[in-house]
């Protein structure tokens, strides 16, 4: 949900990022926070620092929470790493971090997939990650948003907003993101009428990191059971056009996707 009021005093504020477990992912993250976070000061913290931040409202916290997710069509396991920004923070009794009683501002998330260059991966989706909330913090900053959105309302917003800009980008995606029924590319280009192109997801990475002008990518976004097609803006990371998925593709794009993103 986009609800402006969580968002009161943030440019003021000082967020807290919590650190990971792991050494590489810290280096990488605080190397896109410097150049990609603009909404306010920050500070990188241990977990065995949280405790001087806790129940103090001049801060906001950026928590990465980790979580296996399992899909049928096709079969896939995989650990999605989920960065949240909220307006406090909690430790339970038994050390564990508690989300209870705050507000959610934002998330930004990825799937940790296998891959021969997990470096490449790591760096453009922190990047993605950042650049999604930094877009966030934006539109909830705005003050032309209603008192509370959710996130339908907000990607109908958004696809109002920017579908032409997204029909002028060219569309990157990769086989594994199309179902049988999308058929070839030039069965694609019958319904999408635009620039499109398929590649391996490295070439999208790549196009991440450098910040390529005039491309676009797709993201699916997983919320409250459901599942959503976005695009996004290579070069800005900016979301340039979302639907929620209906029928039986979910994870792939089909006809009707194409269709509805002409």
């Amino acid at each position: 949900n986009v609800i402006p009021k969580y968002w009161d005093g943030a440019p003021d504020k000082t967020t807290i990022i919590l650190l990971t477990d792991s050494e590489e992912l810290n280096e990488i993250l605080a190397q896109k926070l410097e150049k990609f976070w603009t909404l306010n000061s920050y500070e990188l913290v241990e977990r065995s620092e949280l405790g001087r931040y806790i129940g103090k409202p001049e801060y906001l916290f950026l928590t990465p929470i980790s979580y296996t997710f399992t899909r049928t069509s096709p079969y896939m396991e995989y650990t999605v790493l989920s960065f949240n920004l909220t307006d406090g923070l909690n430790i339970s009794r038994s050390g564990e971090i508690d989300f209870n009683k705050v507000n959610s501002l934002g998330s930004g998330k990825f799937d940790l997939l296998e891959t021969d260059n997990p470096e490449l991966m790591l760096e453009a989706e922190l990047q993605k990650c950042i650049q999604f909330l930094m877009g966030h913090a934006e539109i909830a900053l705005s003050g032309t948003t209603p008192k509370k959105m959710d996130i339908k309302d907000y990607l109908k917003m958004i696809t109002e907003e920017r579908h032409d800009e997204a029909r002028k980008r060219t569309l990157l995606v990769t086989q594994d993101q199309l179902h049988e029924k999308a058929g070839s590319l030039s069965d694609i280009k019958e319904i999408y009428q635009h620039s499109i192109e398929i590649v391996d997801q490295e070439d999208i990475y790549e196009h991440v990191i450098e910040q390529s002008e005039g491309y676009a990518y797709v993201l699916f976004y997983r919320f409250a059971n459901l599942t959503y097609k976005i695009l996004v803006e290579a070069e800005t990371g900016r979301l340039l056009y979302g639907k929620v998925a209906t029928g039986f593709i979910q994870q792939q794009l089909g006809p009707k996707d194409f269709k509805n993103m002409n």
